[in-house]
């Protein structure tokens, strides 16, 4: 910011040198020795010249470096939120062949505490439908061996 009001004064005071330089006579004879305001004003024009190509350059200096960080974190949060899916749905598949094993093994209550784990967890479309399949087919075998239990007394 204080580059700019530099580089603002600069230019007013330019303009003001070499306002007051302007008259000129046109003439074919030898050209006069260059007065000192106008040497004044063409240093004025160079320094600004150089301090607005300095801006420019640091600006595309600091442009270029915050786009590459700004890549660099928009990268690693992708990879974060890739490891994290890829965590939950290893997890979710850990859970759904525990209940399976589980329901083979005729524990259905375990069975459905394992399937009630996954409530929290974002399921895929594929393991969604394997789960209510699961779920069904356990409620169906604990409401026949409640059934049995009342019908045949309990062993």
């Amino acid at each position: 910011m204080k580059t700019l009001q530099t580089l603002a004064l600069t230019v007013g005071i330019a303009t003001v040198v070499l306002s007051g330089c302007g008259q000129k006579e046109s003439t074919t004879e030898t050209p006069k020795p260059v007065a000192p305001a106008e040497q004044a004003g063409s240093s004025v024009i160079k320094q600004v010249n150089d301090t607005a190509a300095t801006v420019a350059a640091d600006t595309k200096k600091v442009v270029t470096e915050q786009t590459a960080a700004a890549k660099e974190a928009a990268a690693n949060v992708t990879a974060a939120a890739q490891a994290t899916a890829s965590d939950a749905t290893a997890k979710a598949q850990e859970l759904i062949k525990q209940a399976q094993s589980l329901f083979t093994e005729k524990k259905y209550s375990e069975a459905m505490t394992s399937l009630q784990q996954l409530s929290t967890v974002k399921l895929t479309a594929e393991q969604q439908k394997l789960v209510d399949g699961l779920k069904t087919q356990i409620q169906a075998a604990l409401a026949k061996s409640s059934v049995g239990n009342v019908l045949g007394g309990s062993k």
